[in-house]
């Protein structure tokens, strides 16, 4: 949450806004570093919510948010932050009618519009990385996965984002992804030497402070760190007249790395 409203502060999209956040308990943490961050950032904070409701119960959050918009709307905010809730917020203010910039931290609350619609979330905002394409044209995802993968199994076509037609398995996919998780996983043993046992292993990813990875451009992992992607950038959803959308890089990829 801390880099994703850096990220907007950076960029230009906090300027002069009067900033509602709202979150729910289930995001509690996210929640609250986004308050400390928008603060610290000086942030003109016209409006702080956060709802008690279980996440998914559609009906007890679309009842909340009734009254949570409107709040907003006499907050006099000119954008709201998601942290928690999301999909019920973007309903909830599309159907009172109130106009404000949509910045939801979680981009899955974009790329799974679960009863939402794409014309309720237009031009909202959200952190991402690298495109599905990006990934597969990286250097070395084609160099330590894609081509190893092909030589040794030419009968499978791996295929590409780009080109994807509906009812063939995404084979790139799962190359990638699995391919990552082990490149991540040699890094970690090599840096944990001939002598590899779970303390060893654990005290080899609590040292490695940057690196990169097929996937991430930018990484790194600490002792309180375990998710090693520090490679962002922002992007918008566009109502593109599918019933998914589609989201689109509005900014390169920046290094994210504490």
């Amino acid at each position: 949450m801390s880099m994703y409203l850096t990220l907007l502060d950076q960029n230009g999209y906090l300027d002069g806004k009067k900033v509602a956040i709202v979150g729910a308990t289930a995001s509690q943490e996210a929640y609250d570093t986004g308050v400390a961050t928008l603060n610290a950032l000086g942030v003109d904070v016209v409006l702080e919510a956060i709802s008690e409701i279980t996440v998914g119960d559609t009906e007890a959050e679309d009842a909340w948010w009734e009254v949570i918009s409107e709040r907003v709307r006499t907050s006099g905010a000119d954008a709201v932050v998601f942290a928690g809730g999301d999909r019920a917020g973007f309903r909830g203010l599309f159907w009172a009618g109130v106009d404000v910039e949509y910045f939801p931290y979680n981009n899955e609350s974009l790329t799974s519009l679960s009863n939402v619609t794409p014309e309720m979330v237009d031009g909202a905002v959200t952190l991402t990385g690298l495109t599905e394409q990006e990934q597969l044209e990286q250097d070395e995802i084609q160099e330590l996965c894609i081509k190893p993968f092909q030589a040794r199994h030419p009968e499978i076509e791996i295929g590409s984002p780009d080109t994807h037609e509906d009812g063939v398995e995404k084979w790139w996919r799962s190359v990638m992804s699995h391919c990552n998780e082990l490149r991540l996983f040699e890094l970690i043993a090599s840096k944990a030497g001939a002598n590899l046992t779970h303390d060893s292993f654990r005290e080899a990813a609590a040292s490695m402070p940057q690196f990169k990875l097929p996937l991430q451009p930018f990484a790194s992992l600490g002792p309180s760190k375990f998710d090693a992607g520090d490679s962002f950038r922002l992007s918008a959803f566009a109502d593109n007249g599918t019933d998914a959308g589609d989201i689109v890089p509005l900014t390169d990829i920046l290094d994210g790395t504490p």
